[in-house]
């Protein structure tokens, strides 16, 4: 591992800075193994940089855009009851140990532990090294700490970075965290220069400590840390409720658009009441403003909420104004705040300073670009190329964007230009001298100077490197250190060969716009004005997924109103961004908050994607729903877990109470399930868990020992010792778990923290191997007494998580989207599908199963099953949820719950009426009255919450028929979709029944 080195925020400065700057390397004065205190020469910055070439600097190859993959996230884990369970794609254990007297359960899980390290894999080189590659460096920065290596080059070079998810100061980070990612390559010819290569990447931090006893939890307490939007389970799982896939909803306009002349009020006022006429640019502003381009009108959507007019353009001819070829765009300086406009009717850009602090007024714009006078292809002067930008003459401005230096970059016909800092303008890429048009090249890299534009329109600055994205025509150029070009998004016309790279999974049809967010991802625009309105991703590692806009048929084009089975082409605010309906999005803003506004030009509306963290309620409560559980879990403004509900019937399920320690903090007290039951928690004035107090009377002393931080070490009752663990001696790791019967079970771990071998009480033993082939990371594991071995491969993009099974010749094959979407192949030929949509309960935050095709071996037709859903309200409140089961096509049954009488009713395919199931106010059923004129059933309970019907059992043993596939070994994949469709696609999707919560 590469040594750890405090850096002084001057040597942070020269990490983030685009100009490689060589000479900020740390003397190392004192220290001892593995951390380096280090001190600071103040020669500057710039004194050695990417400026510096005797060398041909211009032919040296920079990395390629870099593969960074974190290790697969724990998830929410199954109800399986069994001890120990292992999950290979984590490397981690989990132990859970049952409270008696009482249905909890005390869970630890490795992951949690301190000693447990977030991994990421870099790839470092390609197949093959550049020539003259002298050396790579790779640099860390995460939380305010450096982690940096150099490495000889090789073929297919990458490296394992882990990080033990503390910050500079030595304390936990919690959540997640945002690591900068720099590659660079040091060549033999150019020691002064290190071309870099940046990107950004999400790692995971520690969990929230739910109970106060390191990596030990209770399997009905959870934890929501809002700022990342992570539910923590006590089960040792979690919900990643912010990698879930984004809602939308509109920010300003409304289907009226205002007058060409807009005064008073139409100008200013709340964003709810604004009308616009026909947004076509959009600026994000480093204070949180927006900046929109309303047609002739530039106006400011201020953070809190009001909108102001601050430019009115005047162009030649007003009817155009909104075509590519006349149509304006906006910029905004991040160092500055002044904004930039490409005035295209009157070729120049115009420069509007930020608004004041004090009292928030625009100022006059200026003139930045150009004498007002259109630039011939002729001209001798190359359009005032090498002399001051405002004495320039332009050929027509379209896309404009500014880098984090100040530096100002525009389209102006066919070619880029740049603006330095002292106001002299010149060509960056491409020319407007008239000659034969050379076509892009179909290699990956090409030189600058080789490049000839066609078409281009729209420009962004990446903050992450500063380098410039292009739009030219129908695919994106990326231009790194001004000097290399290639293709990341797209394929052009000319080249028949395969994609360029894994972005270019297919032709961009018609691309309008592109935006660059602050972790790098790229979003383009499509719009045919017609039937494609769309917004594509193109994340770091190349993979491209549908972002926004509902797919639409090629015969509903949104110019014809009236369009027989067509939708609307306006919809979904509030839902899924995938799921929402554009009707021309024809510019892109990606804000420093994370959010990306879309100028919906046919619907004269700006709409906003955000994350789908979680909202709170009018109460100031948060809301998480389990629909493969039926449960909603409340927590309070802190995160705290307070409420368990059912989530179909919206009863209380469980209660959670906490008191206030010596410091003011809050701990868990007691839990109260729907019956009145009570576990209750007991604390020693250190702070620490001492006894478990079950409903029926009976007492688990808890033992935790003082060197493990604050782990469990016995859990005993009655004088019986139930349960003995022991831990490796840093770090909380559990080195054995022993039950009460005396057998003892050991697990060993990697310096990394990852589980590598197990040894049962048997004495069998499984090892697990760990190794990496970019872009894939495998886990090999080996069981005694048995022959092979089972390799589980781990592909982890920015949309899916897949999974690849080898045992022998048989291959299992897992697709996890970020949706909640799965794609499963089995060894057999059986292929499974099963697509997610919002929860009618859980809302679009928590979606649930709905759609299920199945296709079996040797069959050429699928086996299709899908969940009609509907809902009934009546003052905003749901009363009645309703669902239809069909089967390729044809109904098959039907289902509808009434939320005020706790009934649900089953009709068959002709809503004939079958059976009423009656429940209790805990959700539990208690009468069945079928139809047809044949006896009920009804099923009492004991005061204690269980059935006391001896048909209970059945229940019993079908809930763990659920265990029995891995009683060891716990596969995601397996899990999940073992959960999904042993319950069945519906019961994910509205009804499924919540798990029996008792204390």
């Amino acid at each position: 591992m590469a040594s750890l080195t405090w850096w002084p925020p001057e040597a942070v400065a020269c990490v983030y800075s685009s100009i490689a700057c060589h000479s900020c390397q740390p003397v190392v004065v004192s220290g001892h193994p593995g951390v380096a205190f280090s001190a600071w020469s103040h020669s500057p910055c710039g004194a050695r940089s990417n400026h510096v070439p005797a060398c041909a600097v211009a032919v040296l190859p920079p990395p390629g855009p870099l593969t960074l993959l974190a290790a697969p996230s724990p998830t929410f884990r199954s109800t399986c009851s069994s001890q120990h369970g292992i999950s290979p794609e984590t490397q981690t254990v989990r132990v859970q140990v049952p409270v008696p007297g009482s249905s909890a359960r005390l869970v630890y899980t490795s992951w949690r532990a301190d000693a447990f390290r977030s991994l990421m894999l870099v790839r470092l080189t390609g197949a093959s090294p550049p020539p003259g590659l002298r050396l790579v460096h790779l640099l860390l920065t995460v939380e305010g700490r450096l982690f940096q290596q150099r490495f000889s080059p090789a073929p297919g070079l990458h490296h394992w970075l882990e990080w033990d998810r503390t910050d500079a100061y030595g304390l936990p980070v919690y959540g997640t965290a945002h690591a900068l990612v720099s590659v660079g390559f040091e060549y033999e010819h150019c020691p002064d220069v290190i071309l870099w290569e940046r990107s950004w990447k999400t790692l995971q931090g520690r969990p929230v400590e739910i109970l106060g006893m390191g990596a030990w939890s209770v399997q009905l307490h959870h934890s929501l840390h809002i700022p990342s939007g992570i539910m923590y389970g006590g089960d040792g799982g979690a919900l990643w409720l912010a990698s879930r896939p984004p809602l939308m909803h509109t920010a300003l306009g409304s289907a009226r658009r205002r007058s060409l002349s807009c005064v008073g009020s139409c100008a200013t006022g709340p964003a709810r009441g604004v009308r616009l006429l026909a947004p076509v640019a959009l600026a994000c502003a480093p204070d949180g403003s927006l900046y929109v381009g309303d047609f002739n009108l530039v106006r400011r959507l201020k953070p809190g909420g009001n909108v102001s007019s601050v430019l009115e353009l005047r162009h030649r001819d007003l009817r155009h104004s909104t075509t590519p070829s006349h149509r304006y765009y906006l910029a905004v300086d991040p160092s500055s705040g002044d904004l930039y406009v490409s005035d295209i009717g009157h070729y120049r850009v115009l420069r509007v300073p930020a608004p004041s602090w004090v009292d928030q007024k625009v100022r006059e714009a200026h003139v930045a670009v150009g004498t007002g006078e259109q630039c011939l292809p002729v001209d001798e002067t190359r359009c005032g190329d090498g002399g001051q930008a405002h004495a320039a003459r332009l050929v027509g401005p379209r896309g404009v964007a500014v880098d984090g230096r100040g530096v100002l970059y525009f389209v102006d016909g066919q070619a880029v230009r740049q603006v330095s800092l002292d106001g002299v303008i010149s060509t960056l890429l491409g020319s407007n001298r008239l000659g034969a048009s050379r076509p892009l090249s179909c290699h990956d890299t090409m030189d600058a100077s080789q490049v000839h534009l066609e078409w281009p329109t729209s420009l962004a600055v990446s903050p992450v490197d500063n380098s410039l994205y292009l739009l030219d025509g129908t695919v994106v150029l990326r231009l790194v250190h001004g000097r290399w070009a290639s293709v990341v998004a797209g394929h052009p016309t000319h080249c028949h060969t395969e994609p360029l790279t894994s972005s270019s999974l297919s032709r961009l049809q018609t691309p309008v716009a592109l935006a660059i967010s602050m972790a790098g991802d790229l979003f383009v625009a499509e719009s045919d004005e017609r039937s494609i309105h769309r917004v594509h991703r193109v994340g770091p590692d190349g993979h491209v997924s549908l972002f926004a806009g509902a797919a639409r048929s090629s015969s509903c084009d949104c110019n014809s109103r009236n369009a027989p089975g067509c939708p609307p082409c306006f919809g979904g605010d509030g839902g899924l961004a995938r799921d929402a309906r554009l009707n021309g999005p024809v510019a892109l803003a990606s804000c420093p908050d994370g959010t990306l506004f879309v100028a919906d030009l046919g619907n004269a509306r700006i709409r906003a994607i955000r994350k789908a963290y979680p909202q709170p309620g009018p109460d100031g409560r948060y809301r998480v729903a389990a629909p493969a559980r039926g449960e909603l879990y409340e927590f309070d403004s802190t995160g705290l877990h307070v409420r368990t509900l059912a989530l179909r019937s919206g009863m209380p399920l469980l209660n959670l109470s906490y008191e206030l320690d010596t410091r003011g903090q809050p701990r868990l007290a007691r839990l109260t399930d729907a019956h009145g039951n009570q576990l209750r928690v007991e604390w020693a004035s250190d702070g620490k868990v001492t006894h478990l107090l079950a409903p029926d009377g009976s007492v688990s002393d808890l033992l935790l020992g003082a060197k493990s931080g604050g782990q469990l070490h016995a859990l005993e009752s009655g004088g019986r010792r139930l349960a003995l663990f022991t831990y490796h001696r840093v770090g909380g790791l559990l080195a054995s778990s022993t039950d009460s019967s005396g057998w003892p079970t050991f697990f060993d771990y990697n310096d990394r923290g990852h589980l590598s071998r197990t040894v049962y009480p048997t004495g069998d033993t499984l090892t697990l191997e760990a190794s990496a082939d970019p872009p894939t990371m495998h886990i090999v594991l080996r069981q005694s007494g048995q022959d092979g071995s089972l390799t589980i491969s781990t592909n982890v993009s920015t949309i899916s998580t897949s999974y690849t099974v080898h045992r022998g010749e048989a291959v299992w094959h897992y697709e996890l989207g970020w949706d909640g979407d799965v794609d499963a192949s089995y060894p057999n030929g059986l292929h499974a599908q099963l697509h997610t949509q919002p929860h009618m309960l859980g809302g679009s935050l928590n979606p649930g199963a709905a759609r299920r095709n199945l296709s079996l071996p040797g069959s050429a037709m699928g086996s299709l099953v899908e969940w009609r859903l509907r809902r009934e309200q009546r003052e905003g409140r749901i009363i009645l949820l309703g669902q239809r089961l069909r089967v390729q096509d044809r109904n098959l049954l039907s289902l509808d719950y009434d939320r005020g009488e706790h009934a649900q009713k089953i009709y068959d395919d002709h809503r004939r009426f079958l059976l009423r199931v009656l429940h209790d106010r805990a959700s539990r059923p208690t009468v069945w009255l079928p139809g047809d004129h044949l006896a009920s059933l009804n099923l009492t309970y004991a005061p204690g919450g269980f059935a006391s019907h001896p048909a209970s059992w059945i229940c019993f043993r079908a809930a763990a028929l659920r265990c029995s596939w891995a009683p060891h070994i716990t596969l995601l994949p397996r899990w999940l979709l073992l959960e999904v469709f042993i319950h069945g696609a519906g019961s994910d999707a509205a009804t499924s029944q919540p798990e029996a919560v008792h204390v």
